[in-house]
């Protein structure tokens, strides 16, 4: 699923002559560039090159990313769209009350929610601040990366670290209560593709 191990898969599918299906969900050497990452850049547009010779099949998750694809060479009839999907036996409405008290939320507060990597591209840092910025409102931020020591620190030189949950790692059952507990969901990230935590917000 990365375009690391697509162009593996590739170069493997081409000297075995088994036909090789690339997933592009994200657009890897554009966000190294724009992070100026220079070597993490140059990986990955040597990994996006070997996918677009060698991949038999590139099934992109955006309209925007399979035009992205073709001009950087790729044929459009080797590029197939199929969008993010989401389990609406599992993503569904719950009531809000409920998912309240089971996560010990007290009722009548304004609440936030993040779920994701902690890592710069999903710009939590711009989120701490805003936060900063009202009154009367919590953030819940589930997950783990590698900014989390540095955006507890952020937080609590902003003053509002007595207003943000940072949940790590929840299971899936338990970012749905927070979805529906939570007033408003946000992802403030600078770049992403199709992001399924989005849908699933829906």
């Amino acid at each position: 699923r990365t375009l690391l191990a697509g162009s593996v898969v590739s170069l493997l599918g081409k000297k075995h002559s088994v036909p090789a299906v690339v997933y592009f969900h994200y657009d890897w050497a554009m966000w190294k560039k724009y992070e100026k990452q220079w070597v993490d850049f140059a990986v990955a547009k040597m990994a996006e090159k070997t996918c677009i010779k060698f991949a038999d099949l590139i099934i992109a998750t955006a309209p925007f990313l399979k035009d992205r694809l073709v001009k950087r060479g790729r044929k459009p009839e080797e590029i197939e769209v199929a969008p993010n999907h989401v389990n609406t036996s599992d993503f569904c409405k719950l009531d809000k009350k409920a998912c309240r008290k089971r996560l010990n939320m007290p009722e009548g507060e304004k609440n936030l929610f993040f779920a994701g990597r902690l890592v710069f591209q999903k710009n939590i840092f711009t989120l701490i601040t805003a936060l900063s910025q009202v009154q009367g409102v919590k953030a819940y931020i589930a997950g783990t990366g590698e900014l989390e020591k540095k955006l507890k620190e952020f937080a609590l030189e902003k003053q509002v670290a007595g207003r943000i949950w940072f949940l790590g790692i929840i299971p899936q059952k338990k970012i749905v209560e927070y979805l529906n507990a939570c007033d408003v969901f946000v992802l403030p990230s600078f770049y992403e593709g199709s992001p399924k935590i989005l849908l699933e917000s829906m």
